[in-house]
Formats: C-alpha cells, structure tokens, sequence
C-alpha cells in the first residue's frame, strides 16, 4: 500500500486496517478530485481486510477494467481477486489467482507482492484437492521472504507456515514457527498478524488437548479483531472459542459464541457453512439431534448453491460431526457406509487429529455391527501410530482398544475397561468424545452384576466424567467393582495408556495411584499440585497423607515415596505413596515410581526435537576454501570471477565497506592457474599522500633523504601473482599516471632507479566510491578508470543477499567459538529471525563483528537467543507486547494505543487475577477488587471473562 498516506501507511504496518480504512476514507472525502489506480487499490484491499466484501468487489472490477495497469497494480488486483474468492469458497479460483499474481509479481520484480502471493497460495492449495504439492510451500518462498526482509512478511510466513504443520500432524515444528512468529511481533507490532497467530495457537492447543489455553488463545484473538478490524479473524476466532468450549463440555455457551458470529455472516461467504458445521455439532452435544441435521442440511445446500469447496481439513471434520449424528440416531450401518464412501477418499489429505477421530468412530460402529475381526485391525491401526500426533488422538485411540477388550469378556470386564476409557478421555481427549463411551457405560453398569454404578466417585458427585478441578478418593474396600483379582489385562491397560499420559500429569497420576490403589500396596496415597495459589490434592486413596518425605528421621514419613509427574501450567505435580511396611509392596511401589519417572523425563525428548527444528533457512551454502556463499547473486558473481582468473586481466570490483570484495579478489587469485604465487593486498586509503608512490613503485637506496635501504615496492612484491588494489579512488591524483602507464606497458621505474623495469603481475582494483561522480568532480583521472574497467564485478550489500546472514552467522560463530578455545554454540532461531531483518550497513564486517561479540561473550555450549543481540538487532521502541502481560500481580502494558483499549486490558487482567487468586469464589474476588458480586459478574460479562 504505498500510495497511501505516511499516517495511513504506518496503521497499515500495525494491522489496524479498519483504523487506516476510517483514515484514507476521510481523505477522499476531503479531497474529492479524481483517485488514482493506487490509491483505489488501497481502498479495496482495507475493504476486503475489514469485511466489506461486496464493495471491495465492485471497486477491483472497476480497476480491473481499466487499460493503463502496471504489472505491480495487476498483481495487486489478481492477489485481491484471489483474497475474495477465497472468502466465497471458491478455492481451485482462488489458487488460480493466487498464482497469475505471482507470476505478475516476479515478471514485475515487486518482491513484496510475490511474497504475498506465494504466501496466500501456500494457504490454499494444500486445501484443493488434486494439487500437485498439497501442504507445501511454493518454490523459492523462503528464500524470498528472507531477501524481501519486511518484518510483516517474516510473520505471517512463520504464522501460516505453523498452520500447515499443524494440519500435517507436525506439531513440533508448528509450535516452533509459532515461536518465531511470536518473537518478531514483540518487536514489530501487528494486530492482524497477532489475531490470525492467537487463532492458529488456539487450533494448536485444542490439538494437544489443552482445550481451557485454546479457549484462552481465541479470546486473545478475539481481542486482536477488535484492534485491528479484520473481520474474518473475529469469525474464525468466535468459532474456535465455541469448538473450545464443546470439548470441554459446555455446548451452551458454544452456541452462544456462534449466535453472533452467524448473524454477521453472509451466507455467500465459506466462514457461514463453517459456523453452521460447528453448530450442527453444538447441536448434537445438546441432544438436538434435529436441529444438528437441520444445520448440516443447510450448510450442504448453501454449498451446493454457491458452488462453494471445502478444504479437506474441514469436509474431514464435518464428516465427524454428520458419522455422530446417525450414530446417534442408531444407524450405525449408514454411519459405516458413510465413512467408507468418504473418509478414506481423503483421509491422506489431512493430519491425524480428525482421520483418527473418523477411525474410532468406524471402530465403535464395527464393535456394534458384530464385525469384531475388523474392529481389532482397526484398533490397532490407531495405536501403532507415532504418539506425536495428538494427545486427543491417542486418548481416543486408548479408549476405544478399552472397550474393544471389553467386548470380549464379563459384563464385569465389560464396565471395568469402559470406566477406564472413560477416565482416559477425561484428561487427554476433548469431551465431546466421552458422549459415544458414556451411553455404553450406564447401559453395561445397569446390566452388570456389579452393585455400583461408577469405578469412581469424585468427591462433587454429578457427571462420570471429571470436570476441570475435582477432588477424587479412591478407597479400594468400597471399590465400584467388587473384589477383583490382579488381573495381567488391568496392568497392560495402564501401560498402553502411561505414554499417552505422560504430558497429563494429573491423570498420569490417578491411573498409577488406581493401579497400586487396588492391588492392596499401599496404605495411603495422594496425587498433589503446587503452584502460585498454594498447595492442592487432587486424588487420594486411604488414610489422609499430610506430609512430604522430610529426611530418612521422620518415622512419621516411613515408606514414603515421591514420584515427581511433571510440570503443566507451571503447576508442579507429584505422587506420594505411603507404601505397606514391611514387605514386597514397598518394593513393587519402587518400580513403578521408577519406572514412570523415566517414563516422565523421556517426554522432554519433545523439547529436544524442537531444538533441532529449523525455520526453513538452508544453513548448508557452498562453501570456497576462503568464502561462504548461498545468494544466487553471490554464485553468479563467484562463477565468473573464477572464469576470468586465468586470463590475468584487470578486474575492478566496486561494492560498500565490508561486502567482502577482497575475499572475491582472493578466489580470483586460487583461481588463476598459480594459487603459489603472491597474493599482496594495499589499501591506498591507508598509507599518506606524499608516500603512496614510493610504497607502489619502490626505490633505490638513497633516492631521497631516509632511503638508507632499497624498498623494491608491493607491484615488484606482487611479481608473478595478483595485487589488490583496495579503495583505489583514494589515489592520490599525481601518483594515477604513473599507475595508468603500469597498467598499458607493464613498466615501473622506481625512484632512483634510471631504467624501467618490466613487472608481470595482474591487477584487481576494488573500490566504494562511485568512481564516474569522481571524474566528474576531477578527483579521478577518466582515462585510468577505462584502464581499470576492463572487467567490472559488483558486490552486492549484504541486505540484498539476505540468504546468506544465517549461514555466514553459523559460520563465523564458529569460526570464533573455536578462536576462543570454546564449543558448541549456536544461534537460536528466533536470534537468526531478527537477523534477517537488520539493515546491516557496515555489512559482513559488521556480522563477523557481531558474532565475535556474541563468541566472546557466552560460554561453551550456550544457546544464543535474542536478549543476547545489540539492541540496534531488535527493534527496541517496539518491544512492549501488543497486550497486556501479567507476571504475577505485576502488569506490563503498552500505553500507545487508545484509552479504551488500554483500560479493557487493565481491568480484564485485574480481574483475571483475582479470580485466580481467590480460586473461583465470586464473593472474595469482589472483595479483593473492592466492587460489588453484581458488578463483578456484570464487568466479566462485559470484558468476555464468563464462567
């Protein structure tokens, strides 16, 4: 948008499009005369960002239609064009679009606009089906996203580069580009891109099944809408927040998110059919299986109507939602048929989070079918996958093989293992899932000889699945199921669940306290949280346990072990377990404590591979004996220098301080055909006036007064081989025609000496001045600068080689780690992320500046990260978070922004706090904040925080 105002170019650069759109509309308005193709291409595209779709269409056909369109002006229109048929659901248009605007773009040499148009277009063709590269990024987009090196382009390329991880099942590597994303917009600021990355970390967490920070992350989203005027994220955002609220059980306020969005919507737009999807599933979770096919039934015919696509992530997901239903409605034949019909046509084309859930639910209506042989392979299909994929996938996974075993035994057997998958999907799986288990679990426990009906009994009573905090005993003499024998089926049930429980420490420790709970090992036992908030039980079994292991003296803490689970939420967790005294059961408590202990520590094998992720920057360049280069410019520029070496003739390289001139004069030498002769460099900038001719030519001895030696010169120095001639534009102008007849004859005569004398030597000149503006000037004779000029190579500045900052980064903290006498460091990914951004004027002599720095600064194996760069690296006056951030009951929040936003944040944090802080109770979080209970429930509702 560079036509438009400085003022409403910088709101543009911060995403506060709805802002910059109220801005260039009274701009219009005030200056009425004719706009130009630009400044309408501006208004359009604030359009399409703020959700005036129909406008923005009607003012790109009237630019369209015009004759006299640079190719930047038609990139801008197909990128438009692309954006909007996106937005009808028009997808195969859409990539079409995406990819004239591209070939426009690169035609026209408008970096900026190819970024964009490759960006948008990694978005949506993965999504099409029959695309040749579903998922991957177009060629050569990380590379230009580095050369471009605009700092909102950086962004959104790590934002959407993390949805199409997430999409493939790459959650490591989708966490990683969310990080990256997140460190560059500390310090450049952008709403939009801040609201579309709060969206995709919501989609993120409800994959790992870390539903309540999903919820959390589409409010923030929600938040940056508001801020920036984007329409979509607002919709998208109201989306997730309700598919949050539905997995953790609370389809009500689902519905209640979606009511407005729906109403905002347009039919004609993809995002109504999406809302009505995740509607249908409100629906159903309500028990309105009418009004769910009533929804899903519109949606298809919206579809059908607008010829609209669906991308293969959501018909995966819809599919879920319509197998529900007529397995709700007992018609498990259909829903078989259905997900053969369907499901397997596509399920290559998504990750694993919806195709498993398809897969359970195909297992479920195989059990219920009869079709027992094909339910197991089903089963076990699901379990042989990686565990990386989703908590919530193998949550399922683990509850469906509970009830395949269970299918096979007593009704006793039969409710043991559902109540165990009914626990498994209480702390990894989302709880919309638990309704298909629940239904079969009262249906098994009223049929079972049993005389209870639940395997446990949470201390709130209610629901048989846990909700978010619930204290829960377990007292193995009134166990739901009777006495039960150690069974090897009980045991093997736990293990197949232990890895999938590994980052859900509450449950990891529940199911282990149930396990040595009921074989009669210990006496007492306690599952416990620590945090800010104090000390918590969250599952007991037998005699009250008050006290931590406090040395082996305590007699009152005998037999007492610690099991640590792990860390969530910055809460920390632990199992005690007073074992039976004295005996084998102490002994066998030891080894499970052990054994999930190591089970504990190996989960941070996921931190390892996260290290090991890169954001796309290839760190192997080609590499000289003296030089690094991975720029197509540099390759090209090395290739010809080395194809005219061993023509021994006159090169001038021109280029900025600190480009690496001499390193190319260098090559030119090892390339020419005697790499043993010298190679003698001379900075003509650095020796005075009055002696550069001696130091060049040489002398006799006693040629002037101080000659008490002969001084043969650095041409006669250089006999045989190649001398550089740096900043030659500093030649003092008497001295350049004795150089000049150098150069013609291949003559020197020193002083003193009476005859000249022939030197065989090739000259390379390199400069940073722009020698023609000198001979304008009369500072530079023209005649040399032609003698000089026979072969002309420019060394380009680092910031327009930008692929080569993260490799020559790698290179030279190496090569100063191992100067330092030290190892193993390296640059974070969010370190090299800023350096792609920085200027960088006193180009590589700077960045090798920078990393001996970095080198001498940090110890061996160090990760260097961004706090440890100069502040000129990070934009520092942007560095305050684009909301607000508390720490504690301290708050940091940025004050350039209007008065109302601020005061929202402030008070939301407030009360956020208090909440936390007085563990829920309305009545001691309104004391604290010195309001009334009605006023604080009234100023929740307003700031979005409801119950």
């Amino acid at each position: 948008m560079s036509n438009v105002s400085s003022a409403t170019e910088v709101l543009v650069r911060e995403g506060r499009f709805q802002d910059a759109l109220d801005q260039l509309e009274r701009l219009h308005r005030d200056h009425p005369t004719a706009p130009t193709v630009g400044s309408r291409l501006d208004l359009a595209e604030l359009y399409e960002r703020t959700g005036r779709l129909a406008e923005s269409r009607i003012l790109l056909d009237v630019i369209k239609g015009s004759t006299q369109l640079s190719d930047s002006e038609r990139a801008r229109c197909s990128l438009l064009d692309g954006l909007l048929l996106k937005h009808r659901g028009h997808l195969p248009a859409a990539v079409a679009a995406f990819r004239q605007a591209s070939r426009i773009a690169e035609r026209a040499g408008a970096l900026d606009l190819l970024c964009w148009s490759q960006l948008r277009l990694m978005g949506v063709a993965g999504d099409v089906e029959g695309d040749p590269s579903p998922g991957g990024a177009p060629t050569g987009l990380r590379r230009n996203v580095e050369r471009v090196a605009v700092p909102s382009i950086s962004i959104a390329y790590h934002v959407f580069s993390a949805e199409q991880e997430a999409k493939s099942g790459r959650l490591i590597a989708s966490r990683r580009h969310g990080q990256l994303a997140e460190s560059l917009l500390s310090s450049h600021p952008n709403y939009w891109l801040r609201g579309i990355l709060e969206v995709q970390t919501s989609c993120l967490h409800y994959l790992e099944g870390d539903f309540l920070a999903a919820l959390e992350a589409a409010r923030r989203a929600l938040d940056a809408s508001r801020l920036s005027g984007n329409r979509q994220t607002r919709l998208i955002a109201l989306a997730d927040m309700a598919a949050a609220y539905l997995a953790i059980g609370q389809p009500a306020r689902a519905q209640t998110c979606l009511a407005p969005a729906l109403a905002e919507a347009r039919p004609e737009e993809q995002v109504f059919g999406l809302l009505l999807e995740t509607l249908a599933e409100a629906q159903l979770e309500n028990r309105d299986v009418v009004g769910c096919g009533a929804s899903l039934e519109q949606a298809r015919q919206i579809a059908a109507e607008m010829a609209q696509s669906r991308s293969s992530w959501h018909r995966a997901w819809n599919l879920r939602t319509e197998v529900r239903l007529l397995q709700r409605l007992g018609r498990w034949r259909e829903s078989l048929q259905l997900i053969r019909k369907v499901a397997r046509v596509h399920q290559s084309e998504t990750g694993g989070f919806t195709t498993s859930q398809v897969r359970v639910l195909e297992t479920l209506a195989l059990m219920r079918l009869g079709q027992a042989e094909e339910a197991v392979l089903a089963v076990l299909g699901l379990l042989v996958q990686p565990p990386e994929v989703t908590r919530s996938y193998h949550g399922l996974a683990v509850a469906a093989a509970a009830q395949l075993l269970g299918s096979f035994g007593c009704s006793t057997e039969r409710v043991s293992h559902l109540a165990h998958a009914l626990r498994v999907l209480g702390g990894t799986g989302e709880a919309s899932s638990l309704v298909e288990f629940v239904d079969q679990y009262i249906d098994e426990s009223r049929a079972s000889d049993t005389s209870s009906s639940a395997d446990i009994t949470p201390s709130t009573g209610g629901r048989l699945w846990r909700p978010t905090r619930i204290v829960c005993h377990l007292e193995s003499s009134t166990s739901a199921l009777g006495s039960a024998p150690s069974r090897e089926s009980d045991l093997v049930a736990l293990l197949g669940a232990l890895p999938d429980l590994r980052s859900e420490p509450r449950t990891l420790g529940e199911e282990v306290l149930r396990l040595v709970s009921e074989r009669g090992w210990i006496r007492s036992g306690v599952v416990r949280v620590s945090g800010e908030t104090g000390i918590e039980d969250l599952v007991t079994s037998g005699e009250p346990l008050a006290n931590e292991p406090r040395g082996e003296s305590d007699s009152s803490t005998a037999y007492l072990l610690r099991v640590g689970l792990g860390t969530r939420h910055g809460r920390d967790y632990v199992l005690l377990l007073k074992a039976q005294a004295p005996g084998a059961s102490s002994v066998y408590c030891a080894q499970v404590g052990r054994f999930v202990t190591s089970l504990v520590e190996s989960g941070s094998d996921g931190a390892k591979d996260a290290e090991q992720f890169t954001s796309g920057t290839d760190t192997q360049p080609c590499e000289d004996e003296i030089g690094l280069f991975r720029s197509h410019e540099m390759l090209a520029l090395v290739a010809t220098a080395k194809r005219v070496a061993p023509l021994r003739i006159t090169t001038l390289l021109s280029g900025e301080s600190g480009t690496g001139k001499e390193v190319v004069a260098s090559i030119m030498h090892r390339a020419s055909g005697v790499p043993a002769a010298p190679f003698v460099a001379f900075n003509c900038a650095t020796i005075p006036h009055d002696m550069v001719e001696s130091q060049l030519f040489g002398y006799r001895r006693g040629a002037f007064t101080g000659a008490v030696q002969s001084f043969k010169g650095v041409i006669r120095a250089a006999a045989g081989g190649t001398l550089f001639l740096d900043e030659v534009g500093e030649l003092p102008l008497e001295v350049q025609p004795k150089l000049l007849r150098f150069l013609d004859s291949g003559e020197i005569q020193p002083l003193g000496e009476a005859v000249p004398q022939v030197i065989g030597v090739r000259i390379i000149a390199a400069t940073n001045a722009d020698l023609e503006a000198m001979i304008k000037r009369g500072r530079f004779r023209e005649d040399l600068y032609y003698r000089l000029n026979v072969v002309h190579l420019h060394v380009p500045p680092l910031r327009e080689r930008r692929d080569e900052i993260a490799p020559l980064a790698s290179w030279f903290l190496a090569r100063y780690t191992e100067e330092f006498g030290k190892s193993e460091m390296r640059l974070s990914d969010e370190a090299v992320e800023h350096l792609l951004l920085y200027s960088w004027p006193g180009n590589v002599r700077q960045l090798s500046s920078e990393m001996r720095r970095l080198a001498a600064l940090n110890d061996s194996g160090a990760i260097i990260g961004v706090r440890e760069l100069r502040p000129e690296f990070v934009n520092v006056a942007a560095k305050l978070p684009a909301f607000a951030v508390t720490e504690g009951s301290t708050l940091t929040v940025r004050i350039d922004r209007p008065l109302p936003s601020v005061v929202h944040d402030v008070e939301r944090a407030a009360l956020m706090y208090a909440m936390r802080v007085a563990k829920g109770r309305m009545d001691l979080a309104a004391k604290r904040l010195g309001i009334s209970r009605k006023g604080l429930y009234l100023k929740r509702q307003r700031l979005g925080l409801r119950e």
